[in-house]
Order: C-alpha cells, then structure tokens, then sequence
C-alpha cells in the first residue's frame, strides 16, 4: 500500500475505532457518578452499560467521523498544498 492511502486508512480508521475504547469508559463514568454507592457492584453495572453501549457507540462514531476523520485529511491535504505552494519543491524533499 502507497504511503498516501495507508495515512487516508489510518486516519479514518483510528478515529472511529478509538470509540470503541473511549465509549465503554465514558459510559462505566457516568455510571459511577450517577448511582450511590450501594450499587457499586461491578457486575450489576454491566447489564445497563450493555444495552446503551451500542446506542453510544454509534452516535460518537457519527459525532467523530467527520470532525477528526474527514476534516483531519481535509486539514493536511489543505496543509500540504500551501506548503509546496510555498516552499516549491523543497517540501517535497
């Protein structure tokens, strides 16, 4: 694979695939700051955290995608031009 097609693969995957990190955290979070501490169990959290993880997920991935995925290649192909327009073709180099 050439280098500008692994940078567009790479960004648009790692973007959205750190959701899948970051959406269960930001669920356990706010559940650990909303229910007292009688229900601090750690298995009695999983069900509810089960059934709003795919909901979650989704949306962040929809909320992501375009600001840090497609807006980060927009932002260095606009970068890279302005530099070659500037530099020549010593930005190249």
């Amino acid at each position: 694979m050439d280098k500008k097609k692994a940078d567009v693969v790479g960004q648009l995957s790692c973007t959205t695939s750190m959701q899948l990190i970051a959406g269960p955290m930001h669920l356990l979070g706010y559940d650990i700051y909303n229910r007292s501490f009688a229900d601090l169990k750690g298995a009695s959290r999983i069900p509810g955290l089960l059934a709003e993880l795919p909901k979650t997920l989704s949306l962040r991935i929809l909320r992501v995608f375009p600001g840090y995925g497609l807006g980060g290649l927009g932002n260095t192909e606009f970068r890279n031009f302005y530099h070659q327009f500037n530099e020549g073709d010593a930005w190249n180099k």
